[in-house]
């Protein structure tokens, strides 16, 4: 009878696996990356490229470290594919309060639990949208504050220094051209 060992994956193999990579534009400059599946796997950079490039030698740098350490690499998200199959342990009174919700919503018990936990992870997607929203409006409303207490300074120094004040095409900047102060903004 013989036995066949599967041989451990390289790092190189590791760095060939579908990933799930983030870049992140950072509000001092540059951007971080970093890598979803393996905890603390970041990197940074000037660019976007410059980051990614950078996340590259991260993950070599981490997977090298698990592997001379003995721990498990974690697959990438991408690689999962659930039976949709789920053993699932309730406290005898959520159970209680599931059943009857779910004669309630006149489905079965499954359907119901199904639906509770689409309902929840949708509701994580919708959170995270609006959180990404509220962050993008109170950035630019932030930016619009500060600018508009400058804007009747910049002016009384445009009358006495001979400077013409002009909105800028990007957001939050302020720059001086040709005596010309530009503000950024929408």
């Amino acid at each position: 009878m013989s036995t066949t060992t599967m041989r451990p994956k390289t790092v190189d193999e590791y760095l060939k696996e579908p990933y799930a990579r983030v870049l992140v534009p950072e509000t001092e400059g540059g951007f971080s990356a970093e890598i979803l599946e393996l905890p603390g796997c970041y990197a940074m950079g000037e660019t976007a490229d410059d980051a990614l490039s950078n996340l590259v030698d991260a993950i070599a740098v981490w997977v090298d470290a698990a592997i001379s350490q003995g721990k498990k690499i974690p697959e990438p998200f991408a690689n999962y594919e659930g039976s949709g199959k789920v053993a699932l342990r309730l406290p005898r009174s959520t159970h209680h309060k599931a059943v009857q919700m779910a004669e309630r919503e006149d489905v079965s018990l499954n359907s119901f639990i199904v639906g509770a936990v689409e309902a929840r992870v949708g509701a994580r997607e919708i959170f995270d949208g609006l959180i990404q929203r509220l962050e993008s409006r109170i950035v630019t409303k932030t930016a619009a504050n500060v600018m508009a207490q400058f804007i009747p300074l910049i002016r009384a120094w445009d009358e006495e220094a001979s400077l013409s004040v002009t909105r800028a095409a990007t957001p939050g900047q302020v720059s001086i051209v040709n005596n010309t102060v530009l503000l950024g903004g929408r």
